[in-house]
């Protein structure tokens, strides 16, 4: 099982690939910048980004427990990934 920090490092990795395929800056990436208004990702790149993750963790966040429309920046979708791949809190 993945940690929190690996989801996000692979989220942050797959946006990095995006926005270098569109010729966008990939640099000053952090995890509460807003994909769409910070970074410029389009709808089309957000539907690919989110094509892209469910391949990459096998899982689909969206279908029960999380909305997609409250997914707008690398933070947000490390909560949601992280809830459903996480390794337990131990205590």
């Amino acid at each position: 099982m993945l940690t929190a920090t690996e989801i996000e490092h692979r989220i942050t990795e797959h946006v990095r690939q995006i926005l270098l395929a569109s010729n966008k800056p990939a640099e000053g990436l952090a995890a509460d910048k807003p994909l769409a208004d910070g970074l410029g990702l389009d709808s089309l790149e957000m539907a690919g980004l989110f094509i892209a993750l469910e391949d990459d963790f096998k899982v689909d966040p969206f279908l029960t427990r999380f909305s997609i429309v409250d997914m707008r920046s690398i933070a947000d979708l490390t909560r949601a990934y992280s809830a459903m791949t996480c390794e337990p809190a131990t205590a």
